[in-house]
């Protein structure tokens, strides 16, 4: 890469070079270590980002801790192979926390990880920032996101990984005051000799200047400096070849971890259980019927609701929706008059992007099992009497069709919806038909973190009108013919759910 090639060959060609004017001295105090997830324009699959993948924030927080783990054992003053290191400290960004709170690595030196290849891969990338725009040092291209976590907690591929880093930064060795050198035991991974030099770049050609400041050399495992004691120390046996060489070791340690991944029961179990609850949400919802003090029997009415959503993964679209009114009773015109029922709906939401726009339609067609029962007043030749309507496991079928607006913080959907009833367990007189129109809202609220998990607790907020419609034929005893009863029940209500 061009970041090797400087360290590699400008580096040591120019370490009897005077510096360039106006060049900006470099700093190896701290190394920020973070996941970029970039600037993510709007396409035709993007769901809602308070819905995307929990499984994404537990992989993504578990790699940025294995590669700070990673830094704090092998870049640190001291440390590594032959106790190569340069960094004072490590500053690690919780991928989660930086999304959320907005933080952004400010160290000169940032080490980042990103998806690539749509997280079949994950890009390792050494930035150098003296300027507005960091440059590029150096690169790897490593295992998946779902991969990637568990292999930084091998001690073999964290060392190689380790290695190659080393072989992209522009020196092998800090000599701050106090460090005397290796040790005896870690003395065999160290080169003989070092050139000491002191070290600035040109920010407009993202190039090294080196300025020589003597040499060290290793005695019994502690350094013996000859110039400057604070300068920087570069390996002169360092060469592309052995960058390269390094490469190879972490790839084939790699794929040795990866397959027996993969081959593992637990590991497959695992990562099928990862996918399929990999984003959405549950919650619980409660609500009043609106407008209704003039009707004693819809004033009480009350819903409570179970709503569950998948966004990703291979149960991307499913929707589970859980609604139950408790049975209440009313007296009005000296009738006594009953309402109640409840219903489980599952359906399957396809939908597309519409960037700029509303962000997102969907159509959800939905299939489930209904239970009404209610004793309604009806207008008769000698007056209104109580009829009683049932269903009872009426099998439900219908669709929605919804548009959503989204942004970081929020889900706003807009839907309307009709179900239609039918029983397969008895004749009915009747059946029921539910029209219902709604605006739901999800506002995130503050991170639950759980198993490694930052789950989210959101507040719900609803408005719908459901219209039922009551469709059957009366018995040849009370005259025969058809009948239509209807009943609008207008809620609004909230509730809490958790998404992940």
């Amino acid at each position: 890469s061009r970041g090797a090639l400087r360290v590699g060959l400008a580096l040591a060609a120019a370490l009897a070079a005077g510096r360039a004017a106006g060049a900006t001295p470099v700093d190896f105090s701290t190394l920020d270590v973070y996941w970029d997830a970039g600037v993510q324009a709007k396409t035709s699959g993007e769901q809602a980002p308070i819905l995307q993948s929990p499984k994404g924030q537990k992989q993504r927080k578990a790699i940025v801790a294995g590669l700070c783990a990673l830094a704090a054992d092998k870049l640190l003053i001291g440390k590594g192979a032959g106790g190569r290191g340069l960094f004072r400290t490590v500053n690690c960004i919780d991928p989660v926390a930086a999304a959320d709170d907005g933080l952004v690595p400010t160290a000169s030196w940032r080490l980042a990880a990103s998806e690539a290849k749509k997280g079949k891969g994950v890009r390792l990338t050494l930035l150098f920032a003296a300027g507005p725009k960091p440059f590029e040092v150096g690169t790897a291209d490593l295992a998946g996101v779902d991969r990637l976590g568990g292999l930084l907690a091998d001690d073999a591929y964290k060392s190689r990984l380790a290695r190659l880093l080393q072989d992209y930064l522009p020196a092998d060795y800090a000599f701050p005051a106090g460090v005397k050198g290796p040790g005896a035991a870690a003395a065999k991974g160290a080169p003989k000799s070092l050139q000491l030099f002191e070290l600035e770049v040109d920010v407009p050609s993202a190039t090294w200047r080196p300025e020589a400041a003597g040499t060290a050399t290793l005695q019994n495992g502690a350094w013996s400096v000859d110039g400057d004691e604070a300068a920087l120390g570069y390996d002169t046996a360092r060469t592309v070849e052995r960058r390269d060489g390094d490469r190879k070791a972490l790839a084939s340690r790699e794929k040795a971890l990866v397959e027996e991944a993969e081959a593992s029961v637990v590991g497959k179990i695992s990562d099928l259980l990862a996918d399929q609850v990999s984003a959405g949400y549950i919650g619980l919802r409660y609500g009043r019927v609106l407008g209704s003090a003039q009707d004693p029997l819809l004033s009480k009415v009350s819903l409570l609701s179970v709503v569950s959503e998948f966004r990703s993964g291979p149960l991307e679209g499913l929707r589970f929706y859980y609604d139950w009114i408790p049975n209440i009773k009313a007296r009005s015109n000296g009738l006594d008059e009953t309402f109640g029922m409840n219903r489980l709906v599952v359906g399957w939401g396809f939908g597309f992007g519409v960037p700029y726009v509303i962000d997102r339609v969907e159509l959800v067609p939905k299939l489930g099992k209904w239970n009404f029962r209610a004793n309604i007043p009806v207008a008769t030749d000698d007056g209104p009497e109580i009829r009683p309507f049932e269903l009872k496991s009426g099998v439900t079928f219908g669709a929605e069709l919804a548009l959503e607006k989204f942004a970081s913080s929020y889900l706003v959907r807009a839907w309307a919806s009709r179900d239609f009833s039918k029983s397969f367990l008895k004749v009915l007189s009747s059946d029921v038909t539910s029209t219902r129109a709604g605006l739901d809202a999800l506002i995130g609220g503050p991170r639950l973190p759980f198993l490694g998990v930052d789950f989210k607790l959101a507040f719900l907020l609803f408005a719908v009108n459901d219209h039922f419609a009551i469709i059957g034929k009366r018995a040849a005893d009370q005259g025969g013919g058809d009948y239509r009863i209807t009943i609008d029940a207008p809620f609004a209500g909230a509730g809490l759910a958790i998404t992940w």
